[in-house]
């Protein structure tokens, strides 16, 4: 939550309280090229495997697969020991989010014929593990991932409308993680906006319409002052003003939708105790955007067992 020093539009004063309690702090993750990684640093691997841009992976512990036992694949690891705080995220820990190399980078999607009848939840083509106390001596580390095939760039059609390589959901080289601290209002079109702001909706939708307008122009041009809390990739520490832009990858805070919230025309959420309200982690892509959703109550309790994970189409 943040506080807004600056005035409202008159439209959107009344509702200051709301508005303020919508800002969501998130840690931007800008990528830089490294292949000296440890086992345990947190890493985007790149499309070819390398030595850096392989998993932390204790010994006796199996390496993640489909139902079918195909190897899926390490999309980026998280140790929140070389982080900077954000809550509820944890303070230590590592965390790991694998891909299969099928359909929409192992995301169903409403391309294929099934999605009214998915258990988002299953991890069967992703994978999310979380070690909470990691153990750094290599001696009782697997580091032999010879068994390991190599990203396909080849489009495996398997009942899917779209055209999807696994390896574009890669950087070109095995890449670090630099951390840029911010906050974000909530966008016009999260799928919990209208309930928090539900006594706008008028017959005639016009006073809606008007305040969503200038709460996209607000929240579009006024922004916070962000500071990084590393140096950026031009060994820069920077001050900016944040004006409804995202970062390339991210964890916390939001996202822009170009099409519909997804959590919004997905079913199967009926028994949650709270809303999918948090990203786990946000990847932009050329053309898509990858999105891993959590509860905050399952964040704090480090059970990252009821992740969706979908896919947005041409995300601003």
């Amino acid at each position: 939550m943040g506080n807004l020093k600056q005035s409202l539009p008159p439209i959107l004063e009344p509702y200051r309280d709301r508005i303020e309690a919508t800002i969501k702090p998130y840690l931007g993750i800008q990528l830089v090229p490294d292949d000296t990684l440890t086992w345990w640093s947190s890493k985007f691997p790149g499309k070819q495997i390398s030595r850096a841009g392989l998993p932390y992976l204790p010994k006796g512990m199996s390496y993640p697969q489909t139902p079918e036992g195909e190897y899926l694949h390490l999309l980026a690891q998280i140790n929140f020991a070389e982080a900077p705080p954000l809550e509820p995220f944890p303070q230590q820990g590592i965390l790991q989010f694998f891909i299969a190399d099928w359909g929409c980078y192992g995301c169903r999607h409403e391309f294929y014929s099934d999605f009214d009848n998915t258990d988002w939840f299953q991890q069967t083509t992703f994978r999310i593990r979380y070690f909470a106390e990691p153990d750094l001596n290599e001696a009782n580390l697997e580091t032999n991932f010879d068994f390991l095939p190599d990203k396909n760039p080849e489009v495996r059609d398997l009942d899917v409308k779209a055209d999807f390589s696994i390896v574009d959901a890669y950087p070109p080289t095995c890449s670090a993680i630099q951390w840029i601290s911010g906050k974000d209002f909530m966008p016009s079109e999260d799928y919990q906006f209208h309930d928090l702001f539900h006594d706008l909706i008028r017959p005639d939708w016009k006073y809606h319409d008007e305040f969503t307008e200038a709460y996209n122009a607000y929240c579009g041009g006024a922004g916070f002052e962000v500071t990084t809390s590393e140096e950026t990739t031009t060994g820069k520490t920077q001050d900016s003003t944040r004006s409804y832009t995202y970062p390339s990858a991210q964890i916390g805070g939001y996202t822009l939708f170009a099409q519909e919230d997804p959590r919004e025309y997905s079913t199967g959420f009926e028994g949650l105790d709270d809303p999918l309200d948090t990203i786990l982690l946000r990847v932009r892509l050329p053309e898509d955007v990858l999105l891993f959703y959590i509860q905050q109550s399952d964040l704090i309790r480090q059970d990252f067992s009821r992740v969706f994970y979908t896919l947005e189409l041409v995300t601003l």
